[in-house]
């Protein structure tokens, strides 16, 4: 019943994002990668995961912006309707 309803119903928001981010997020960096996996989808603070893996949260911040910046990147180039890739002729 809901499979035949999702094809009848406008998706919502929450769900378009979501798939947005899921594409770009395969691409990235795998350090980057473990990251969101960490902070986004397994819920953990930058505190606490700084904590689990031994490291600053400096070092964390950082490796979060980095992320913040591959996300806009990404989300750019979709934008565009290419791969980020100019063809100069």
């Amino acid at each position: 019943m809901f499979d035949r309803a999702s094809d009848c119903v406008a998706k919502s928001t929450a769900v378009g994002l979501a798939e947005k981010y899921n594409a770009a997020i395969g691409s990235a960096p795998p350090r980057l990668y473990a990251l969101y996996l960490s902070l986004y989808i397994g819920n953990d603070t930058q505190a606490s995961l700084a904590e689990k893996r031994g490291c600053s949260e400096g070092y964390i911040r950082n490796l979060n912006r980095q992320l913040y910046a591959f996300f806009q990147s990404a989300f750019e180039k979709t934008q565009k309707g290419g791969d980020g890739h100019d063809e100069k002729r």
